[in-house]
């Protein structure tokens, strides 16, 4: 198995591609930390995967709150004695024009989806860098993160800030053999993807189903990506088979950015 007796803390693994991530780092021997601010739904995925076989653990955490990163921290250590791998997925979108977005709005998604993996990368490369694992970094990015859309400029400024602070560390951290990387899917059938084509059918008077062709019609691939293929792309990241590979975004969006 490729990460075997490895330990890995995922943020906002709760459901969506953040609970196949840990489904997937399950299935590869490592044992897992739920970190999520949903309780219920992150014990249930706790207990699906010990249901499964698995070593599996939660720990509730709001990604912007240093006080619960640092519980997180000491409750892993706690149960599995290490830290391995740090996933930062935890995020949130946003659909509204530059005109149109309160500050608020604003502020509560970078607070999640950039200040969060900032300290929690901060909290746990302290970690890491004291015990000398071999570990990593991996962060959840976005191809919006790479090119902006209209009506995403809280998401695409944070994800786009994502991969700049992970170019950083990663430079920062290779002096401790710690490797840093991302991972920035396309469009994934999968809850947060799903949410926003609803928001967008509403906001243009259009069907979800029409909506979804005309995403479709656009990737070489000719279809969505399932939650488990960018899943396996964490899987390598994390594993030995990209013992040689850090400061990259890996692109997981059937081919939209190729040409």
């Amino acid at each position: 198995m490729l990460l075997a007796n490895k330990v890995a803390v995922i943020t906002g693994a709760a459901q969506g591609i953040g609970c196949t991530i840990a489904e997937r780092f399950a299935e590869e021997g490592a044992r897992v930390v739920i970190a999520d601010m949903n309780v219920d739904t992150g014990a249930a995925t706790v207990q699906a995967l010990q249901e499964a076989g698995h070593d599996a653990i939660f720990s509730e955490l709001n990604v912007a709150d240093e006080r619960t990163i640092k519980a997180t921290l000491t409750r892993c250590l706690e149960a599995f004695g290490a830290v391995d791998i740090l996933v930062n997925n935890a995020g949130i979108n946003s659909v509204r024009r530059v005109v149109d977005l309160a500050r608020e709005e604003w502020e509560r998604v970078l607070a999640v989806n950039l200040t969060g993996p900032f300290l929690c990368s901060q909290i746990f490369a302290r970690h890491m860098i004291d015990h000398r694992r071999g570990d990593c970094i991996l962060f959840m990015s976005s191809e919006a993160g790479k090119r902006g859309e209209a009506g995403a400029s809280a998401y695409a400024a944070s994800k786009f800030g994502v991969l700049g602070l992970m170019e950083c560390l990663a430079l920062e951290m290779a002096p401790y053999g710690i490797r840093v990387n991302a991972v920035c899917p396309g469009s994934v059938d999968a809850g947060m993807h799903n949410w926003l084509l609803n928001e967008i059918a509403l906001a243009e008077g259009t069907s979800v189903s029409e909506l979804r062709q005309s995403l479709v019609d656009t990737i070489p691939l000719g279809r969505l990506a399932d939650p488990r293929e960018v899943a396996n792309t964490f899987v390598f990241l994390a594993s030995p088979l990209a013992s040689f590979i850090t400061g990259e975004s890996i692109n997981v969006d059937g081919g939209v950015r190729s040409g």
